[in-house]
């Protein structure tokens, strides 16, 4: 990382010059060298680059080579323990009133309005609008983080108040903002998996329908005899002895 880090952050070009330029040192180790550095794990982070050692040895060699590493001119560089190395958390807000206004304007307004919270060494990662609000990505430090789950994720902004929460799969304000769907209305407009309603005819009715009367003529559904010249009712079979149908 930068000598001046979290003032200076160092950018992903010079964390790649970094890389190589350890690379070459490598490959630069003669037989002669007593040393054989070795790696689990390399990972960039914003504003450092980080190098898991396989053991001590390792550790040794890099803090001899660090004077030496100059991937570009004027580099001023340092390793820090592991101890020392900053954990910073993703946050993502909303803000109103802040399209215009540059990122060092924006961290500096909630630093002012907000006690407790040191912005110095936050870093905006990405920023673009969200129809009238501001999207903002944040690189913060663990402990204003705390702070900020403290406060419930809330925090003053200019003339009101607005969310900084840690960043993830979707966030309250994409919830918010989601539009719900109607649970009635017409047909075309119900949402999808609805199944309109339907009348289920009891069973029977058709074949009573079709049933003809003793004169031969066929019944008619009301109950009025199209086809008999007697005037008697149909023969239904469903009829109970005092002559009303069953329901």
């Amino acid at each position: 990382m930068h000598k001046k880090f979290p003032e200076v952050i160092l950018e992903m070009d010079k964390l790649m010059a970094i890389k190589k330029s350890l690379m070459e040192e490598i490959i630069a180790l003669g037989n002669e060298d007593a040393i054989t550095p070795t790696f689990h794990q390399l990972h960039m982070r914003p504003g450092w680059l980080g190098l898991t050692c396989s053991d001590k040895a390792t550790v040794e060699w890099l803090k001899s080579i660090q004077p030496k590493l100059k991937p570009w001119e004027g580099a001023d560089l340092r390793i820090a323990e592991e101890a020392e190395l900053p954990h910073p958390e993703i946050l993502v807000g909303y803000l109103p009133d802040s399209h215009d206004l540059s990122n060092e304007k924006i961290l500096k307004a909630v630093e002012n309005q907000n006690a407790g919270l040191k912005t110095s060494s936050w870093r905006v990662l990405r920023r673009g609008p969200s129809g009238p609000m501001l999207e903002i990505v944040i690189s913060a430090d663990r402990t204003s983080v705390e702070r900020l789950r403290a406060k419930n994720w809330q925090i003053n902004y200019f003339f009101g108040q607005t969310n900084l929460r840690l960043k993830g799969p979707k966030t309250m304000a994409e919830r918010r903002g989601a539009s719900q769907a109607p649970t009635s209305g017409p047909a075309s407009k119900r949402p999808k998996g609805e199944v309109k309603k339907k009348v289920v005819k009891p069973p029977g009715n058709e074949e009573a329908i079709k049933l003809t009367t003793s004169s031969g003529g066929r019944a008619d559904p009301q109950g009025r005899d199209k086809g008999g010249s007697d005037g008697e009712k149909p023969a239904v079979p469903s009829e109970k002895p005092s002559g009303q149908p069953t329901s």
